[in-house]
């Protein structure tokens, strides 16, 4: 008797758990990418010929133009943000490099002036090699970002199609048709009878 309580117990608790995970995975249409980053992982996708996004055109999209990728996978927020840094990092390393320009002497024409060993003339060295470090960090920022902004456009397209594929596997329907011989017995003995099996599953 103890030994049925405990077996029933547990299937009992293996049932709970079960119902848990598959509420836990209730997918609806129009859910957002926060959303969904909680259900699916990019490691386990499987690319099938009906996804609507290009994992590898979204990564390239963002490492050309940090941010296009999202753009591409209708994620314009996380597109913006990405946008917004590039442009940010631009700008700071076009000033900075401006200001650099800006330390080298010119003569009244505008062009830069070389002292006897023919070397530009800096008016203040230490403001140039600030200016050079800034517009190296800019650039060195921006490649960081662009690739972060490809690799997250990258997994932004992965678990898209991952729920795109339940969406489409939910709402499909599948239908078997198959051949079947079964031995009927008759009167006179017993004979083969030929028949279709029908399968419905949606």
């Amino acid at each position: 008797m103890k030994r049925f309580l405990l077996i029933l117990a547990m299937a009992l608790a293996t049932t709970a758990v079960s119902a848990q995970t598959v509420a836990s995975y209730r997918i609806e249409p129009g859910m957002s990418y926060k959303e969904l980053k909680q259900l699916y992982k990019g490691q386990t996708y499987t690319k099938t010929a009906g996804d609507p996004y290009s994992r590898t055109w979204s990564a390239l999209s963002s490492l050309a133009v940090p941010g296009l990728g999202q753009f591409v996978c209708r994620e314009n927020g996380r597109g913006l943000a990405f946008l917004g840094g590039s442009i940010a990092l631009s700008v700071v390393g076009n000033f900075a490099a401006n200001d650099m320009i800006d330390q080298f002497e010119r003569d009244a024409n505008g062009k830069l002036v070389l002292d006897d060993k023919n070397e530009l003339i800096c008016k203040n060295k230490n403001a140039a090699i600030r200016d050079l470090g800034i517009l190296i960090g800019a650039g060195v920022a921006e490649l960081v970002l662009g690739i972060c902004s490809a690799v997250d456009a990258s997994k932004i397209a992965k678990v898209k199609n991952m729920y795109y594929q339940d969406l489409q596997s939910r709402h499909a329907v599948n239908a078997t048709l198959r051949p079947s011989v079964n031995i009927v017995q008759t009167a006179t003995g017993t004979q083969p009878a030929a028949g279709m099996s029908f399968a419905l599953q949606f």
